[in-house]
Formats: C-alpha cells, structure tokens, sequence
C-alpha cells in the first residue's frame, strides 16, 4: 500500500489543534504517518500533540530549537520523511474523512505526481464557504507540470496537494522569506509530469486572526525575494512568455506597496528593522530594474518607455 507523510508545522497552535489531529486521525485511508514540527511552542501545543502520539503510533513529534518559519521546519523534517507521498497542511486546516482515500485513488487512476483535492475556504460561523474544485470546476482534467505551474501563478488551482516524495529530492526550502512555501509549490509543480485532481475536501481555515497569512510585519517585507524566485522559474520556459509581463507587472506593484508601507513604518518595531529593509528594498530596487533592461531584443526607444512607466506610473525613484 502506499504511504503518506503528512506533514504539520506547529507553534502555539492550542487553539485548533485538537481538531486537526482529529480531522487525520478520522481518515478512512490509514497507511500514513504525521510528523509534527513543533518550533518550540510556549503554549500547551507540545502536551497535545504528545497525548495524540500516545494514542495512535503513527503520529510522530519532534521539537526543534525555534526557528519561527515554516521553511525551517520544512528542511528539519524532509530528510526523516521514508514514506510513498507527502501531505502538507497547518496546525489548524482540517480534512475530510475520505480526502486520503480519494487522492491515492486518483494518483493510481493517472499515475499523477500530485493530486489536488477540493480545497475549501473554511470560516466556522459560515454555511456557504467557497470552494476551489479542479480547473474551474472540472476534476477529470489532467495537467502537464508547465499547466499547473501557470495556473498556479494567480492561484487558479491551489497549492495544498498531495505530491510523490520524489518531487522534495535535493530540495530546500530558502529561509528568507515567510512564503518561501509559495515557490516551493509553484517549483514542484514546474517539475511534475502529470497533475490531477480529487475528491475529498481539504478546508483551509480563514478566520484564526492568528495565523501568519494574517497578520502583518517585518517579514511581509521580504515576501517580495519569493516573487523574484517565482519570476525566474518563469523565465526557464518559452512557454511562459506571456506570464513574464503579467508577473513582472505584479512584482513592481508589490515593491510600490511595500516601499509605502516602509514610509509609514507599517510592521517595523525598531531602528534596526528599518536599516534592514530599507537595505533589501533598495537591493530589490537594483534586482528589478536590471530585470527590467535585460531584454535585449527590445529597442532603445522601449527602453525609455519602460522607464518612464517604471518610474512615473508607479512613482519609484530611480
């Protein structure tokens, strides 16, 4: 039979995770293990997830010196993981009882590297959640990795899949930005054959106020060296080069937001922080602005015009 490895990140994580071990626990497929990370958690997280482990062997629990990013985890745990697939998921998503069963049904049907379940936009106090179910609706189609990889780019499928352990071979999660993750996938993708889709619900919850999506800070920051690693996987393929324009669009918007947010001190609680990303914002500045005149196929005249939109449009001094 084959196994799964699912994989959950915690720190301080009482609130909910009672109900996610539970959510794993209750699958109708049993030939999975889950490692828990916990980052040191000052919380009673640690007490739960050992009670759980003392309940059921398959759930295993390691505790990690705190390294307050769910990258770090990732690289303290991928060389323990033996197991067929990996499942991702936080210390306070929840799953369907079938969604295991469905996805390892699906990746026999297709011989797929990675399968998407239906992810739901999960708010507890709301009966009409949305849901992300295949391609716009559609779960038989199947996709190249270069599909998902471009439909993963404005988040038309999810990120949230079962994946073939092989996929995670020779890599590492970078550690500067707290959605490193987001490039992992979009990478992981890149490198699939096939890519298809499930039954079976993965709920992704919105409303924990506390959950790092939600909050913002110093490391929102540097979410913009994740859109740079993004661009260059777009940059290996011919077939993207229309999604080179669109996403160099997107990361000079981003960078325009982040420098207002700089000018009011939005996140930064100290003098330091602020030397530190004025450093990066700056160091971003020269990245996208040698991006942006490394085209040499464009004219001189397109050069200026580039500028000036560059420029003037979204107000970035030069």
């Amino acid at each position: 039979m084959q196994s799964i490895a699912v994989f959950i990140p915690i720190y301080n994580g009482e609130s909910y995770l009672r109900s996610t071990l539970q959510s794993i626990l209750d699958q109708t497929y049993e030939h999975f293990t889950v490692y828990c990370v916990n980052d040191s958690s000052t919380d009673s997280s640690l007490h739960i997830i050992n009670e759980f482990s003392k309940i059921d062997s398959r759930i295993i629990v390691f505790t990690k010196e705190q390294g307050g990013s769910t990258a770090k985890s990732w690289n303290f745990v991928l060389p323990k993981i033996k197991e067929d697939f990996v499942f991702y998921m936080s210390q306070d998503d929840l799953l369907s009882p079938d969604v295991f069963e469905k996805m390892i049904e699906r990746q026999a049907e297709t011989d797929s590297d990675c399968i998407l379940p239906d992810m739901v936009l999960y708010h507890v106090d709301e009966k009409d959640n949305e849901i992300i179910c295949g391609l716009n609706g559609d779960q038989s189609v199947i996709l190249t990795g270069i599909q998902a990889f471009q439909k993963s780019l404005q988040w038309q499928i999810h990120g949230f899949a079962l994946r073939k352990t092989d996929l995670y071979h020779d890599e590492h999660f970078f550690e500067d930005a707290y959605d490193t993750d987001d490039y992992m996938s979009r990478k992981l993708f890149y490198k699939c054959k096939k890519v298809a889709f499930s039954t079976g619900s993965f709920f992704y919850r919105q409303d924990n106020p506390g959950a790092i999506t939600k909050t913002f800070g110093i490391k929102n920051y540097y979410s913009l060296s994740t859109s740079l690693r993004i661009y260059s996987l777009i940059l290996q393929s011919d077939q993207l080069k229309r999604e080179r324009k669109n996403w160099f669009s997107y990361m000079i918007k981003t960078y325009t937001r982040a420098s207002r947010n700089f000018r009011i001190n939005k996140g930064i609680t100290t003098t330091h922080e602020k030397k530190e990303v004025e450093k990066f914002l700056k160091q971003t500045r020269h990245r996208l602005l040698r991006l942006l005149f490394s085209a040499g196929n464009l004219s001189a005249k397109a050069y200026w015009l580039k500028e000036i939109y560059f420029s003037k449009i979204y107000k970035i001094k030069l």
